[in-house]
């Protein structure tokens, strides 16, 4: 997999289609090489009791990112709280103790370097909307992206140093607070 550079982005007003959508590519002049991997799990509905608490149904399950691809959560924020906080965690497949968190508040550390981030905004994720948080992995360098669907605007993208990381990396949800559902897809 080469180093990714987005080129273009297109939006659609979906309230104007009906109906399933489908997609398709056309190739207008060339020859071109296509794949589109959409492996996805079954949906989880998680539930925020509070900072760093692992009770049944915090946690989404875990999902082994092996190699170079690009993997997404699909997090739509179901009931309101005080503060709606989830969290991207990684841990490396050897030790699995060097952690890494990267918060829906804008704020990411661990146990590996972890670079990118914002002032931390407590209220950014609000009941009813939709997020995507995309893990990318190109050789040593993994990056988090939160993006707000409901109001297209990316939120915040972190950066990891991946080379500090032994073995194969695995991804979860953990809500802090909040009630979420969540979908999970390798995309490439």
């Amino acid at each position: 997999m080469t180093d990714s550079t987005e080129f273009v982005t297109y939006s659609v007003d979906a309230s104007k289609l009906e109906g399933s959508v489908y997609a398709r590519v056309a190739a207008q002049y060339g020859t071109y090489e296509l794949s589109f991997n959409s492996i996805s799990t079954k949906s989880e509905s998680l539930a925020g009791t509070g900072w760093w608490t692992w009770d049944p149904g915090t946690v989404s399950t875990e999902q082994k990112l092996e190699g170079d691809g690009i993997w997404q959560y699909t997090v739509k924020v179901d009931k309101a709280s005080d503060q709606n906080i989830l969290v991207v965690q990684l841990h490396d497949e050897a030790s699995a103790v060097k952690w890494i968190n990267a918060g829906s508040y804008g704020v990411g550390f661990g146990d590996v370097a972890v670079t990118g981030g914002i002032t931390a905004n407590y209220d950014a994720v609000k009941a009813g909307s939709t997020w995507t948080v995309t893990i990318q992995r190109v050789g040593d360098k993994i990056t988090i992206e939160y993006y707000n669907m409901t109001d297209s605007t990316e939120f915040v993208t972190y950066s990891v140093d991946a080379s500090k990381l032994e073995g194969s990396v695995y991804a979860r949800i953990a809500a802090q607070y909040g009630t979420y559902t969540t979908d999970f897809a390798q995309l490439a």
